[in-house]
Parts: structure tokens; sequence; C-alpha cells
């Protein structure tokens, strides 16, 4: 028997289920919705009509049936009505957009955040002042609706409390990051999540791989080496975390045991060999990226002399 938390939740996919497929496909008539999604035609038509109510959806023109019958009408995304905002932590800044469902950004900053190492509470201080500030230009867009704060960190972040397990390059562990900056926005209606930058990265470029027709592929493996070295995995569509939060975090795997120390405190980690800083200094670039005044992380890597080869 179900409950009415069961058709709720059941509700809300399939409002889902046709608001992505008119986004992707629009404008496009009720009966292909249907056609797409396998939902019969009736539950289309009572759902477009919800998401017509909440503005998301608008009906735009007709077009032939192609035989005898009323013309279809044409159902397509609002992208302005909902908007988020992102925020990305580097080493050195806070990177902020905020941008609607179609992509198109609405507010944008870059601001130097000046952490202090082993202390969450300042960044925090600046990622709540950064979301006022985008909150405050979004409210001015007439019935645009803000849906969710997310804030991109490096490093594992698990469990529903989204703490950040460790962010080894400013020197916390099993921080509630969220709460952090919650605590500085007592007014802030929407949710905010906290995740991990490498894992979103890898959602976008899975997105940015589909095909002309709209097929996505099965899955993707992201690597990315810039706040360390971290990676994301995607399958069918879905970030795979694996089981404690930590698939493809590939940076701290071990390469060589009587390697260099790595700020994990462990040795011969992958990022003490491909990372940015060894990678700069390997290559003899050191001096040319100071004389840039590129910043480094406080824990820079050994010189290349210093780096045995990995075993294998």
């Amino acid at each position: 028997m179900n409950t009415p938390t069961d058709t709720a939740a059941v509700r809300r996919h399939n409002l889902a289920l046709v608001l992505r497929e008119i986004a992707a496909h629009g404008p496009c008539a009720r009966t292909e919705v249907a056609a797409a999604t396998g939902l019969v035609p009736a539950s289309v038509t009572a759902l477009a009509a919800d998401l017509i109510g909440r503005g998301l959806v608008a009906e735009v023109g007709s077009a032939s049936s192609g035989g005898r019958g009323r013309p279809r009408r044409l159902l397509r995304l609002v992208p302005g009505r909902v908007l988020a905002i992102a925020l990305q932590v580097t080493l050195e800044r806070v990177e902020v957009m905020a941008a609607d469902l179609a992509g198109t950004v609405a507010h944008r900053a870059s601001v130097p955040h000046h952490a202090p190492f082993g202390d969450p509470e300042p960044l925090a201080a600046v990622l709540a002042g950064e979301i006022a500030r985008a909150e405050a230009v979004l409210r001015a867009r007439r019935d645009a609706h803000l849906a969710r704060v997310v804030i991109a960190m490096a490093g594992p972040v698990t469990g529903p409390g989204h703490t950040v397990v460790a962010a080894i390059d400013f020197g916390w562990s099993r921080t509630d990051l969220r709460a952090l900056v919650r605590a500085h926005l007592p007014d802030l209606a929407c949710p905010l999540d906290v995740v991990n930058d490498a894992n979103v990265a890898a959602l976008a470029e899975y997105h940015a791989r589909a095909e002309p027709n709209g097929e996505l592929p099965d899955a993707v493996a992201y690597i990315k080496a810039d706040t360390g070295v971290g990676g994301g995995l995607v399958v069918d569509g879905r970030i795979h975390t694996g089981t404690h939060g930590m698939a493809g975090e590939v940076g701290h795997i071990p390469l060589a045991f009587d390697g260099p120390r790595c700020p994990c405190g462990a040795r011969g980690c992958l990022a003490m060999y491909v990372g940015p800083e060894p990678l700069t200094a390997a290559a003899g670039l050191v001096d040319v990226v100071a004389r840039a005044g590129v910043p480094s992380p406080d824990h820079p890597s050994p010189p290349p002399g210093d780096l045995p080869a990995p075993d294998g």
C-alpha cells in the first residue's frame, strides 16, 4: 500500500522527468513527452499543468497533429524561473556564479579569501558573505526563485551532513563547513550543499560529452590537478562516490612507500608526483611561476631531485 510519502516522492520524480524532457527537447508536445518518458498521456497532462502553474514551463504556440483533431500545444522551459548559486573554493580565492536553468549567468564574482591554515571559520565567513551578495542580486530579479546554493571544495565530502573529511591544503579534518556557513546565514531559505569539486566537474564533463542526438556516455572518469589532485566518477548520470565517499579520490594513492612525505602524513602519494607544484618543478619553471606571481600552497612539494621514481 502506497503511503502519502511514497506518493509525493513518485510525483516529484515524475515532475522532474517531465521537466528534464521539456528542457532537453522542447518545444515539444505533451504526446511527445509521454512517448519519451513512458508516462501515460493523462499523467503528463496533469504534470505539465503543475509545471505551468509553478512558472517552470510555458505553452508556446501549437503544431499540426498531422491529421484530424486539435493542433498540439507545445511546451518549453522557462529557464529564468529558477536559479542556483555555486561557489568554488581554490587555494587563494572563492569563485562565485549564479545561473538559471539554461546556464545564463546572473551574477559572477571572484574574491581572495585569505583563509588561515587550520581554521575553517574565516573561510566560512567569506563564503557566507559572497552568498549573501549573490542572493541580493537575484532578489532583484522578478519572479526568480533561488533553488539551491552549492559550495565545491577540494577533498572528500561524505555523509548526509556533507562533512569535509579532509581538506589537506587548508589544514582541516572532519569539518562541518555547511553548518559553519549556515550560522552566518540564518535567513537563507534554500538548501545549502557542500560537495567535492572533482565530483561536480566530472558531472559537468559527463553532460558536455552528450552526442548531438542527446545520448550520454555510460560513464566518465575525470582527473584534475589544481588544488591538489582529485577525481570523480559518473556512472549512468549519477556521481559514484563509493561506500566511503572516496571513489575517484586518486591524489593520495601511494605510489612509493619510501617517497616524499605528503601533507596528508603518508609518503609517495600520487599528488607528490603529478600535482601542479612537482610538475612545475620538474619542468624547471619554478622561477617563471614565482616571477609571474602564481600562488603556491603552504606545503610546497620537494624539488624533483628529491622525488624517487615510483615503484614499478
